[in-house]
């Protein structure tokens, strides 16, 4: 089983990588629109690099843009990669 503590450094660092911030100020707290300043499209785009990290597991299953796009907040996205890589729907 894949650990959220395993997933989360992985997500923090797509997160910084597309919101320009850096890695060291991103945390579960933060809003992805007020905080980081994603718009919709981006943050529905995100499902491509979830998809990936989420695959580079064994079990891990594609994260849809649907999915994606409905995640608010940091921990939204942390959960949703950690629930796909350990193949739960």
């Amino acid at each position: 089983m894949v650990s959220r503590s395993e997933i989360k450094p992985q997500v923090y660092g797509v997160i910084a990588a597309v919101s320009n911030a850096p890695v060291g100020s991103i945390n579960d707290s933060k809003k992805l629109r007020q905080d980081l300043l994603l718009g919709e499209a981006m943050i529905a785009a995100l499902a491509v690099p979830w998809t990936r990290i989420s695959k580079s597991y064994q079990d891990g299953l594609p994260v849809s843009m649907k999915e994606s796009k409905a995640t608010k907040l940091v921990s939204d996205c942390v959960d949703l990669v950690t629930a796909r890589a350990n193949g739960q729907q």
